[in-house]
């Protein structure tokens, strides 16, 4: 297990232990973090698990593949550190990582 943690716009921290192998979108849902919500289960058809990954971090969450970026790209304000939760594979060199929650779907 890794500790993890989500920032809501508001600053508000949710660290949370998550499964190595699992993605950070079922991190996120099997500990309820909000903003979250994950419509089409880790598809890549939805964006509704988005998430910027802090700078610190991006090196080695590493770079969303074509499609990917694709999805990211036609969401509302994507910057170059969205990321899709249900791309990201928890690893162990991810822990303390932290990701910005989107309010976008909220």
């Amino acid at each position: 297990m890794v500790e993890l943690v989500f920032i809501d716009s508001n600053d508000q921290r949710y660290q949370v232990e998550g499964e190595v192998g699992r993605s950070l979108m079922e991190v996120a849902m099997d500990n309820m973090v909000p903003h979250i919500l994950a419509d089409c289960g880790g598809c890549i058809s939805c964006g509704t698990c988005r998430v910027d990954v802090v700078e610190t971090w991006q090196s080695v969450v590493g770079q969303a593949t074509a499609s990917e970026a694709d999805l990211i790209e036609g969401l509302d304000q994507p910057t170059p550190a969205s990321r899709l939760a249900c791309q990201v594979t928890v690893t162990e060199e991810m822990q303390g990582a932290e990701f910005l929650l989107s309010d976008e779907f909220c």
